[in-house]
């Protein structure tokens, strides 16, 4: 009689606390879990920012919302956004997240190489073999490579026309396109072209290494896309 009375006061204890553990997540872990009400505050932009385009602050706001209606991922921070491209178009409606954001510039050519395609630079060695700093991002070129022992002219030289993929300075910073108040140095140490064929790399490596290379403007806009064949 006395182990059963025993075990009736245990399942009266096992019950009480089966019933506190159930008052506890009813009553404090759940309502701890749901914001219904909060408001929290993220990042947009205020206005339609087409894809490509280097978002800068001016072109952000901090808007206070309903903390159920951000998505996990969402943006709180300017400062993750800043300087950074937009990959496809935004909208002031729009949650920014990482997966819309690019840190290089998605319009450049050297972000979307296909296959067969490949990206070479040539030096260059004075102002002028880059058409005085002229040449920009899009641009198609003749490369022309001029053996000063020798003392004539590659015999590749002209052969093809090349899509202009980047131009940096000696720091590595591209310049194309770029004014004084930008970079302290907008003369082109180098440039970045595509290639398309083995044989074409082959030149141009050659070029690079044997030659001094003249980088010749062909044309642009258009009348580049003709010549490149796009």
């Amino acid at each position: 009689m006395k182990s059963i009375t025993n075990i009736f006061k245990n399942k009266i204890v096992v019950a009480v606390i089966c019933f506190v553990i159930a008052m506890i997540i009813a009553f404090i872990i759940v309502p701890s879990k749901n914001h219904d009400g909060e408001r929290v505050n993220v990042i947009k932009v205020t206005k339609t920012i087409s894809a490509n385009t280097k978002i800068t602050d001016d072109m952000l706001k901090e808007v206070n919302v309903e903390y159920d209606s951000v998505p996990s991922e969402a943006i709180r921070s300017k400062s993750d956004i800043v300087d950074k491209y937009a990959k496809s178009t935004i909208y002031p409606s729009d949650f920014i997240t990482q997966e819309k954001l690019s840190v290089i510039d998605t319009s450049s050519n050297l972000y979307s190489l296909k296959d067969g395609e490949t990206a070479v630079s040539v030096t260059m060695k004075t102002l002028s073999k880059s058409v005085s700093g002229k040449i920009l991002i899009g641009d198609a070129v003749q490369l022309y490579g001029y053996d000063t022992q020798e003392k004539e002219i590659n015999p590749d030289s002209g052969q093809w026309y090349f899509e202009v993929l980047a131009i940096d300075n000696a720091k590595s910073e591209n310049v194309s396109g770029a004014n004084l108040n930008e970079l302290s140095d907008i003369v082109p140490a180098s440039i970045t072209v595509k290639a398309t064929s083995e044989e074409q790399v082959k030149s141009i490596v050659n070029m690079e290494n044997n030659n001094d290379v003249q980088v010749v403007f062909a044309g642009r806009g258009e009348e580049a896309k003709k010549l490149l064949n796009r």
